[in-house]
């Protein structure tokens, strides 16, 4: 870098800190709003870290908003992970860091991109033999989002207003002397610096003039390279209680302890220099804080632009309450669930994910993202509404589509047991909801059964490992995906032979109680095999036949 961008980060970033505040003005007249980035923002920070530690990394979402709905109305979501130890660089470096939180970040990335609009902080659990459901989740850990609060960030950054003085006047002074550098001393030094001379500054610069001491630069070092050699030749190991290797121990040891006292004492001393210089009166005067009341660090405005993206946004979802079918129903279910419960977890969106990885028709991912969003949002904005809207939305699905829908999400939002209580009233509540609308769904039907085959969501759902568990666990049963094709797919011959089959199950269906026929014909066969076919079956009216499409179905009583 050159020097005005070295000069433009220490200015704004280091000591103004004014990308925080979206204070930061491009060349070109675009102000950087960190508000409007779209996609989801991940803060990975350590208690270890003293360069940058948690209050700093997670300061400037306190800086941008002042309550939650803003982070919501932005659309903005914010994942963090506090880390108990590791330093700064093992935050980067680390392979222990590498095998755990690098390889659950990105391994669930698509998860993190469909997370609602909010604050989440991320845990990352051992897997043990009591994890329920753990094939589910990748690797040796299980990865969750615990949903957060304002208030939570608050209690980590722990911002004083004290702080925001002392830091205020640090930079007006640092302007102030960067001001008075340019007109009296730089000038100067331009004058008098040469190439020549600025290289050997550089060279002689004290964190750069041991790499140039004890390197093949220096003739007096050459030699040691020889004896380098010698000794990896000669090179034996020794007794543990070696006196010359219990000293260099003891003297390691001493050396690191005597750094690390150093260490402390200084870093105590330039922070108390730092809180007696720029927190006193007098600097902040002299600074010209004192002019302006208030707190110094000021909240970014909302420009009208946004509030009126907002409202044409908001009117646009209220819209959309009641629209929508099965796949928003199941959606909001598994929203309101997964809400009252905490948070989310990587085991349900990986069940979701192999649902949508078997089916053929499932829509594109970014699709599904986008459902989920405007889905979330409608939970957010409205969230009692939302879910009162749920039987409108299931009013064109079959009440054995309901039946499954309810079964497969029930699977997915249970992947994550145990459920917390508030979490089962939620589900328990949901699936009143469902059977509600599958009630009115079997009264519009008749109670007669539906082929299931011909649901909107049966290749998402039923066609699936997932699905079909489902399907079992709600008395249903699914035909072969082959025999349903067969059955949507026959010729024009075989049309005769449907028409004899299902007039004679139709005729057995009344004489025998308690039976129920489909409307499922057989597959092609020939018009005499269909009447012998018929007449089997009339004459044991006991056996299912091949041909019909098996449902366990609740008897209907006899009205009178």
């Amino acid at each position: 870098m050159n020097a005005p961008e070295i000069q433009y980060i220490v200015d704004n970033l280091f000591i103004g800190n004014r990308l925080a505040t979206a204070g930061l003005v491009t060349s070109d007249g675009i102000r950087i709003d960190l508000r409007n980035i779209r996609s989801p923002i991940i803060v990975f920070c350590s208690k270890g870290d003293n360069i940058t530690p948690p209050p700093q990394a997670l300061g400037w979402i306190t800086d941008l908003y002042q309550d939650d709905k803003e982070v919501i109305a932005h659309g903005q979501t914010i994942v963090y992970a506090v880390h108990e130890s590791v330093g700064h660089l093992g935050i980067f470096v680390s392979g222990s860091v590498a095998r755990k939180e690098h390889q659950e970040f990105t391994s669930n990335i698509d998860m993190i991109d469909v997370l609602p609009p909010g604050i989440y902080q991320t845990e990352i659990a051992d897997k043990t033999p009591q994890t329920a459901n753990a094939d589910l989740a990748q690797g040796n850990y299980v990865l969750s989002f615990a949903r957060r609060n304002l208030d939570d960030v608050r209690e980590i950054v722990q911002r004083l207003e004290e702080d925001d003085r002392r830091f205020a006047a640090v930079a007006r002074i640092s302007d102030i002397n960067l001001g008075m550098y340019r007109s009296f001393v730089q000038p100067w030094v331009k004058a008098a610096v040469t190439p020549q001379t600025a290289e050997w500054a550089q060279r002689l610069h004290p964190l750069r003039l041991p790499y140039e001491l004890i390197s093949d630069r220096n003739p007096a070092i050459a030699p040691i390279a020889q004896v380098a050699e010698q000794v990896r030749e000669h090179r034996e190991p020794i007794a543990a209680d070696n006196p010359f290797l219990v000293a260099q121990q003891m003297v390691s040891q001493a050396i690191v302890a005597g750094l690390e006292i150093f260490t402390e004492l200084r870093d105590a001393a330039v922070e108390r220099s730092f809180m007696n210089i720029y927190g006193s009166l007098p600097a902040q005067n002299l600074a010209g804080l004192g002019a302006r009341p208030g707190a110094p660090r000021k909240h970014p405005g909302v420009s009208p632009e946004h509030l009126d993206f907002m409202r044409t946004r908001h009117a646009e979802l209220r819209a959309r309450m009641n629209q929508g079918g099965a796949r928003e129903a199941a959606i909001r279910m598994v929203l309101a669930v997964s809400g009252a419960g905490g948070g989310l977890d990587e085991r349900s969106y990986a069940m979701i994910r192999r649902l949508r990885a078997d089916s053929e028709t499932s829509i594109s991912l970014q699709g599904f993202k986008d459902a989920v969003r405007d889905q979330a949002l409608l939970m957010l904005m409205d969230g009692p509404a939302a879910v009162r809207a749920i039987p409108k939305l299931l009013e064109n699905v079959s009440a054995d589509g309901i039946r499954l829908i309810l079964a497969t999400m029930r699977h997915i939002v249970e992947a994550t047991q145990p459920l917390t209580p508030r979490a089962q009233e939620v589900l328990q509540e949901m699936e009143r909801l469902f059977e509600t609308a599958e009630r009115r769904a079997r009264r519009r039907e008749g109670g007669q059964p539906q082929d299931l085959s011909q649901l909107p969501l049966i290749d998402e759902f039923g066609a699936t490992e997932v699905g079909r568990a489902a399907l079992q666990a709600s008395g249903l049963e699914l035909p072969d995906k082959r025999r349903a094709s067969r059955l949507t797919d026959k010729p024009a011959a075989g049309r005769a032979a449907k028409t004899a089959t299902k007039t004679a199950a139709t005729k057995v269906a009344t004489k025998t109680p308690g039976k129920t026929a489909t409307r499922k014909a057989a597959p092609k066969k020939s018009t005499t095999a269909a009447r012998t076919a018929a007449a089997k079956t009339a004459d044991k009216p006991a056996r299912k036949s091949a041909d019909v499409i098996p449902l366990k179905q609740p008897r209907t009583r006899k009205r009178g």
